[in-house]
């Protein structure tokens, strides 16, 4: 990294005080050490203080999906010297017990949680295999996602449902720009390369109206298009002068994605049917891999690729009602550690899983090392953060804030949690509301407080309320706009 680069990350970086790291058992022991040796190179920190002294928190589960071709977060590495002060080794662990995916299916809960660590049972297996269907059934489950293990199947799945659409087929290709002075073999290699060592664009997409697609990049994070994403295809716009898509326009099943793409489009026809306009994205790719001097090519391309299936890699971190489950493998020898587990899991009941082929015990399988791993993180580096769950002290008042995605929706779970019930006041955020909503539902459920809202005037994302018990007066309220944030003045005890 130049000096100059170096600067401005320091200078953009200056307010950093939390990384937070999701799905950790896909980051390999060297990418945790690079995250610690460029946070050193920017902070100028000496290699003693670990990740620069910024906090890291860190979610996932080692059981679920390990790197590919990477050893795993908390292995040694094959240099003693990095081992004498490994960066995984500051952490802390809090384990987490309760389930939430599968919370309405104790049975189903249960016997994941034995797959998880391959101690699964023959009836485990019995019940499993009792969700096992095929094409020809008459209910067949055909707009479920379909998970396999391998690429080629996920592909052919794929375009056979791609065939059946009725509609005109589009050729999405991507826009490729070489480096000068290049050599032919280099280009080769480069184009030979599948989409995850390409920022997530592939050279060539088909793709029709109707068609189901995901997200195969990070487009806005804040706006919730992220890698992953699912939808379905509604429109393919066509450029009048070069005849080449340019907008898909997307109706994504999760409905706050793409929310301000939308409020900000310049597309009536994507405000006014409330679809995401998908627009091709620049990625630059390294000739040579792994060489801080490598040339770049640039590739634009739509960040998307048909999803009637997708691979178990793909649906880490998805929660589906229905999901269809293959257990057949072609080229692929064995199921890797995780593989079942995960696939399995991404149900929220056992009434949602449907399987195709056989499963036999000797396909669950789990990383010892993973449990040597958890062992050890229990005795001896487990971390019991302490709750308080006395919030009714007289000599103190309590405030939750709180990101609640919708008061209508989860006004019921702030009443029955057995500590947020406890709390004299809530300062909600995302309430989901508009003033054209009335507050009679709410009240009657949360009847031991008073309400004070902030309704966006068109954006119900925006939109806020503070909920104080009938101990307190509510004195003063003021709202700035251009943080959409409310400042409230209580006076206690009256």
């Amino acid at each position: 990294m130049s000096d100059q680069r170096r600067t401005q990350m320091r200078l953009s970086l200056a307010e950093l005080k939390l990384i937070i790291i999701d799905e950790i058992s896909m980051v390999s022991n060297m990418g945790l050490l690079h995250i610690h040796q460029r946070l050193k190179e920017i902070f100028v920190t000496p290699n003693s203080e670990l990740f620069a002294g910024i906090s890291v928190l860190v979610f996932g589960d080692f059981f679920q999906l390990p790197t590919i071709r990477s050893a795993t977060t908390f292995s040694n590495y094959k240099n003693d010297t990095f081992n004498l002060h490994h960066p995984w080794h500051v952490f802390k662990m809090a384990e987490l017990t309760q389930i939430m995916r599968q919370k309405d299916d104790l049975a189903f809960t249960q016997l994941l949680n034995r797959v998880r660590t391959a101690s699964h049972t023959d009836d485990d297996i019995r019940c499993i295999q009792s969700r096992t269907i095929t094409a020809g059934d008459e209910n067949y489950p055909s707009d479920a996602l379909h998970i396999f293990a391998e690429n080629a199947p996920v592909d052919e799945y794929n375009i056979d449902r791609l065939q059946q659409i009725q509609s005109p087929q589009y050729v999405l290709k991507a826009l490729d720009q070489f480096p000068p002075h290049v050599r032919k073999q280099d280009i080769e290699r480069v184009l030979s390369k599948g989409r995850s060592e390409t920022g997530g664009l592939d050279t060539k997409i088909l793709i029709k109206e109707n068609a189901r697609v995901m997200l195969t990049t990070n487009v806005d994070i804040s706006d919730r298009l992220i890698n992953s994403q699912l939808g379905t295809v509604i429109k393919v716009s066509v450029d009048n002068v070069s005849n080449k898509p340019s907008t898909i326009f997307v109706k994504f099943d999760d409905s706050n994605a793409g929310v301000s793409a939308i409020r900000n489009s310049s597309s009536s026809f994507a405000r006014e049917n409330n679809l995401v306009p998908i627009k091709p994205v620049l990625a630059r790719i390294k000739v040579r891999p792994g060489k801080p001097s490598s040339p770049e090519m640039q590739r634009l391309q739509f960040p998307v690729t048909l999803a009637w299936a997708c691979t178990v890699h793909k649906v880490q971190g998805l929660t589906l009602d229905n999901i269809v489950v293959s257990f057949d493998l072609k080229k692929q020898r064995y199921f890797n550690y995780g593989q079942v587990y995960v696939a399995l899991s991404r149900a929220t009941s056992l009434n949602g899983l449907h399987i195709l082929g056989t499963l036999e015990s000797k396909h669950i399988r789990a990383n010892p090392k993973v449990q040597e791993e958890y062992e050890r993180l229990r005795e001896t580096s487990s971390l019991h953060p302490h709750i308080t769950t006395d919030l009714c002290n007289i000599e103190t008042v309590s405030i939750c804030l709180l990101n609640i995605r919708s008061f209508k929706k989860h006004s019921l779970d702030l009443r029955d949690d057995p500590i947020l019930s406890k709390c004299d006041v809530f300062a909600l955020t995302e309430t989901q509301l508009l003033t054209s909503v009335p507050n009679d539902d709410i009240n009657s459920i949360l009847n031991d407080f008073s309400i004070h809202r902030q309704d966006h005037n068109s954006d119900k994302f925006l939109s806020l309320a503070v909920c104080y018990k009938d101990t307190i007066t509510l004195c003063d309220t003021e709202y700035f706009t251009s943080i959409n944030g409310l400042r409230f003045l209580l006076n206690l005890f009256t």
